[in-house]
């Protein structure tokens, strides 16, 4: 029996629960679960309809200090799938999964002042007119 969580647990670690956040932008879902061994490379949440979406995770910053996730849906779980996928199913989820991955790995930026390479959202591009980290702002004295 192969479920859509074996799946992407398979290709990305165990998941991540989330903490519900505040949606900033109307086509974004709060997700159930952020895959990814280090960085959040896909989201699993649900449709208004009930369907099971895969998306880009955001990190969202609701106040200046208070980060949420949600996600930006990409595709839509077949509805007709139940908890046991064909081979043949898991094959199109895992190609979905692996997509959705390396476009959210390209979104990342490298900080030009540590050279880590961060999710977008923890990166600021004009910050002293380069591409700055959260934590590299923090030693220089910003807080958020």
């Amino acid at each position: 029996m192969t479920s859509v969580h074996d799946v992407l647990s398979s290709l990305f670690g165990e998941p991540h629960s989330v903490i519900p956040g505040q949606l900033l932008e109307p086509d974004e879902i709060i997700p159930w679960f952020l895959f990814g061994r280090k960085e959040a490379l896909v989201a699993m949440g649900t449709s208004p309809e009930g369907h099971i979406l895969l998306g880009l995770p955001r990190l969202i910053w609701a106040h200046p200090n208070i980060p949420a996730w949600s996600m930006k849906p990409v595709w839509t779980v077949p509805p007709e799938w139940d908890a046991h996928l064909t081979d043949e199913q898991c094959a199109e989820l895992s190609a979905q999964a692996q997509a959705i991955a390396a476009t959210r790995q390209a979104e990342f930026l490298r900080c030009q002042s540590c050279g880590t390479l961060k999710i977008p959202e923890q990166i600021d591009p004009e910050f002293n007119g380069q591409h700055t980290c959260h934590g590299c702002m923090e030693q220089q004295g910003v807080v958020f």
